[in-house]
């Protein structure tokens, strides 16, 4: 069994960087750290080179979390949104492949916080297990797992 924390633990944000936190959760006595990953299609690829080289160096596990904006939503009705969402992704899983992240979990499903609470939930839970479906075929050419929390 690993132990492992999510390194906003330390943070005000959700945002930042993870860097600093693998010697610190080694030195802790943790085995895994969670990272987020939403600004991971914007980031070089050097960075999550360098991710892997501290996470190994130290004997850390990564994993990845996202809790998806609006703008990637996989369940929506949008389907240039959508599509949109998975572009977004394949960039993510690219880094994270990278970075050596194997697994990724969070509310793939949707987007998160749901502020809108009018809509159709039927349609809303077909349009997500599809997407769902759709992620997980891309997930796997990156070799990632895809963790979902419902």
């Amino acid at each position: 069994m690993l132990f492992g924390i999510y390194y906003p633990y330390w943070e005000k944000e959700w945002g930042g960087d993870a860097l600093a936190y693998i010697p610190k959760v080694k030195k802790l006595g943790f085995d895994a750290l969670e990272v987020a990953t939403a600004d991971f299609a914007n980031k070089d690829k050097a960075y999550f080179s360098e991710m892997k080289k501290i996470a190994d160096d130290n004997s850390i596990k990564l994993t990845g979390g996202y809790g998806p904006a609006p703008c990637n939503n996989i369940g929506t009705d949008n389907l240039d949104l959508r599509e949109k969402a998975f572009d977004f992704y394949k960039k993510m899983f690219e880094q994270m492949e990278i970075a050596g992240i194997d697994r990724l979990g969070g509310a793939l499903y949707s987007y998160w916080p749901v502020t809108d609470l009018n809509f159709d939930k039927a349609k809303d839970f077909e349009n997500s297990v599809i997407g769902m479906q759709k992620l997980a075929d891309i997930a796997v050419n990156y070799g990632i797992t895809i963790l979902e929390q419902i």
